[in-house]
């Protein structure tokens, strides 16, 4: 764990690791020059429990610098992510560890998880992919492991040189990607912590830099995975369509489109049939989506959209979000029909 002025919500976080089920675990947390009351209460856990090894930086380093220092001290050969603003369920370490146990070619599993708010109530189930080959697909445009949910070999991350300096933000991406070759992953499929979404949390801080090294990322990746280098601009249209967390722009749809086009074309052939329905199911739901993005603003394209879903997958034309979509098709067109007063 790495922390940095965290007095709000550290109690929560450190009580729900110390009453894990599972015991047999050293908490390595590092105090990344903290001004507010942070280092005092650190202190007096380290007091009431010997499983604590506190670091403390002279000056702030921010997150990267931070893990890597702590993961340096780490004696144990698995080790678990953890944040200060969160709550981790009491049976996650043990899951995870049994998990590892028992899969040996996994050097990184994470899990299910839920989104709370500042005071702790409860928003959302994040669910994510569980198999090594599902996890590696959604790589090429966005992490899929929860970073503060995650267990990992100490010696595979080591191994590809730990966490980038470079990266203050979407560190954990980049740490995923250069492992993607390395290891398998996986997801356990049991909501095992709660992620905290506040104005401070590592989530809620996005930015120029996190649309730039994210994009670095998945351009790295999409160009591996596609056979040719890939432009920044190219990267970022196509990689916003399938994120679809927000509508991509009128003139980069066509290029997002068509790099679309040839990403379906290899996947259709380089995975297997499981992995490709379900890249089928993400995809269709990524362009659904945009189609929802676009009814009012471009009602053609947002047709289009919806086609090329049912296209792609076309037991999505039953789904909620499908049905949904056309309904709201029919009243977008059915008002511009209609005569002006």
């Amino acid at each position: 764990m790495a922390v940095y002025n965290g007095q709000s919500y550290l109690r929560e976080a450190l009580d729900s690791l110390l009453a894990q089920t599972f015991t047999d675990f050293e908490l390595v947390v590092v105090d990344d020059a903290s001004t507010d009351e942070t280092p005092a209460i650190l202190r007096a856990y380290a007091q009431r429990d010997p499983r604590f090894v506190l670091l403390r930086n002279e000056s702030n380093l921010r997150l990267p610098a931070s893990l890597n220092r702590g993961l340096a001290v780490c004696r144990a050969l698995l080790v678990a992510r953890a944040d200060g603003d969160d709550f981790y369920e009491p049976d996650r370490l043990e899951k995870q560890f049994r998990f590892l146990r028992e899969h040996n070619p996994v050097g990184v599993v994470s899990c299910y998880y839920r989104t709370m708010d500042s005071g702790g109530c409860q928003l959302d189930l994040k669910k994510l992919p569980v198999t090594d080959a599902t996890i590696k697909f959604k790589l090429l445009w966005e992490s899929p492991l929860c970073h503060p949910g995650a267990v990992f070999r100490r010696d595979a991350v080591q191994g590809v040189g730990g966490y980038d300096d470079s990266y203050p933000v979407a560190q954990d991406y980049d740490l995923w990607a250069r492992l993607r070759d390395k290891t398998d992953f996986g997801n356990l499929p049991q909501p095992l912590m709660k992620l905290r979404i506040h104005g401070a949390s590592s989530s809620a801080v996005r930015g120029s830099d996190q649309s730039r090294l994210s994009v670095g990322v998945s351009r790295r990746l999409f160009s591996e995975y596609l056979g040719r280098q890939l432009g920044e601009d190219e990267t970022a249209a196509l990689k916003y369509l399938l994120c679809a967390y927000t509508a991509v722009a009128h003139n980069e749809l066509n290029t997002a489109l068509f790099l679309l086009d040839d990403l379906i074309a290899k996947a259709s052939r380089r995975e297997d049939s499981s992995t490709w329905r379900w890249a089928r199911q993400q995809i269709a739901a990524a362009l659904l989506k945009q189609s929802h993005f676009q009814t009012y603003s471009d009602p053609s394209n947002s047709f289009g959209l919806l086609k090329k879903a049912i296209g792609v997958f076309t037991p999505c034309l039953a789904s909620r979000p499908a049905i949904e979509q056309v309904l709201r098709l029919v009243l977008a067109k059915s008002r511009l029909r209609r005569p002006r007063p």
